[in-house]
């Protein structure tokens, strides 16, 4: 049974940090259950492939088979994230933790890399492509309480692309709508950090 929210767990990160996992757990819809067959499609790999990645993802606690359906005289698996928001608390994580969440997070600004350079080959022969492409890239000092407007700003900003996020498959087929990934990343700068690094403990 789905739940509302889950902490990530060290063993759930380490799944994740691998990028075929991560790359079928993000293929997962949020609002409702998909077969292998579905998913495969999305992530454009063999149901083989993602069937092996399903489950890891479902033996993490990531995933759940949640129910089944009949297609040409043939039951197919549904499954559905295990939760509809996975939370981490830096602040409380140990350093294992850390260093396997750090492992998944490069591991999905290399896909967004991959992506970027396919998108601008894709403009190349359809130049709509444009119409879901943004990239903006600012650095400057901000207190505390800037910082935390800008977080929300972002929050708001996913709140607004999940809104809009088709659900129905059908319509989705109907050449419309794009697949598309958003990222909002707020960080400090390389000697903000290394300034507190070397900074000891009291």
């Amino acid at each position: 049974m789905q739940v509302d929210a889950v902490t990530f767990s060290d063993e759930q990160l380490a799944v994740l940090a691998s990028a075929q996992c991560n790359e079928v757990f993000e293929a997962i819809p949020y609002a409702h259950a998909s077969s292998i067959r579905e998913i495969a499609k999305e992530v454009d790999k063999s149901t083989a492939s993602v069937g092996e990645h399903l489950v890891k993802l479902v033996e993490a606690g990531l995933v759940l088979a949640v129910d089944s359906r009949k297609r040409r005289a043939r039951e197919e698996t549904l499954y559905a994230r295990s939760a509809f928001r996975y939370n981490l608390d830096p602040l409380k994580m140990s350093d294992k933790s850390k260093e396997l969440y750090v492992t998944k997070f490069r591991c999905e600004m290399r896909q967004i890399d991959r992506l970027h350079a396919l998108a601008q080959k894709g403009l190349n022969n359809d130049a709509s492509l444009i119409d879901h492409m943004l990239y903006k890239n600012f650095a400057g000092y901000l207190s505390p309480e800037g910082a935390t407007k800008v977080k929300e700003a972002l929050v708001q900003a996913l709140r607004v692309f999940v809104d809009n996020m088709e659900t129905d498959p059908a319509k989705r087929e109907s050449g419309h709508y794009v697949r598309a990934k958003f990222a909002a990343i707020l960080m400090p700068a390389q000697t903000e950090s290394e300034r507190r690094i070397r900074k000891k403990k009291p």
